[in-house]
């Protein structure tokens, strides 16, 4: 595929009411959700205004059962399916789901790292390329947060298949005795590495939105709750954590200057 490996090409939100989720999502970041494929058990793409960015995946009672909850999924780019999950496997990672084919779509793994964060990796067809990471566009995932107890391990982990880059870091309160370490990938800042005892376990997605500060009164009336305040971070965006009407980690930015300026 035209994705280097380690692109994010691709986001899914797994979801035990698909409803509620899409009225929650479609009044706190202006999705919008194309109609259920029957063929792919009500699996729906949904997308801002610069388009699609991913799908939800309706949580059956068999999934549910045997563990999936709510929560939001990042798919990466890989040259080699196969061979990624043998490298992934000899690093120390797990193996969720093993590879296997989506007509039209490509090669899929669903993975974990040795933390217990959960991610795909995707082999797509030659020609596609995906759009669905932007620092900026409207509606676009535009940075992603790993919480890990390790910092320097996580670096290394994925540094190691993904070619991945630590890029400095952002200064923390002493009394967090926390890191934020920066995550590059080519020359594009696209998120961090989060280690300390308020770091959630596992990837959270950022999109973007007009204006974070208007957010926090949609995301309490919708059933979900604010993770701390609107805040200001390097590059000159405004950032809003929260979780969902179902309990999944997410988070807004109005980004005002370059993701790229933090590193």
């Amino acid at each position: 595929m035209a994705n280097r490996q380690g692109d994010l090409v691709w986001t899914e939100l797994m979801s035990a009411d698909p409803d509620r989720a899409m009225a929650w999502y479609g009044s706190v970041a202006g999705f919008y959700f194309a109609p259920a494929m029957d063929s792919h058990g009500g699996y729906r793409q949904f997308g801002g205004v610069s388009g699609h960015v991913g799908g939800l995946l309706p949580l059956t009672t068999e999934m549910q059962a045997g563990g999936a909850q709510p929560g939001w999924l990042p798919y990466f780019a890989a040259d080699d399916t196969d061979r990624f999950v043998e490298r992934h496997k000899a690093a120390g990672g797990g193996v969720t789901m093993p590879p296997w084919d989506i007509d039209g779509v490509g090669r899929v793994a669903l993975l974990t790292d040795p933390w217990g964060g959960t991610f795909y990796v995707l082999h797509g067809p030659d020609e596609y390329e995906s759009h669905a990471f932007s620092p900026d566009a409207m509606g676009k995932c535009c940075w992603l947060e790993l919480g890990v107890p390790d910092a320097d391990a996580a670096l290394a982990f994925y540094g190691g298949l993904f070619g991945w880059t630590h890029g400095g870091e952002m200064p923390m309160p002493p009394e967090m005795q926390a890191r934020y370490a920066f995550l590059v990938h080519g020359e594009t800042v696209f998120g961090a590495v989060f280690s300390g005892a308020d770091a959630h376990p596992g990837w959270r997605l950022y999109f973007t939105v007009p204006d974070a500060d208007a957010l926090p009164p949609l995301i309490e009336a919708g059933g979900g709750r604010v993770d701390g305040e609107v805040m200001d971070v390097p590059g000159g965006s405004r950032v809003v954590s929260a979780w969902d009407a179902e309990g999944a980690l997410t988070g807004f930015a109005s980004p005002t200057g370059s993701m790229d300026a933090m590193a």
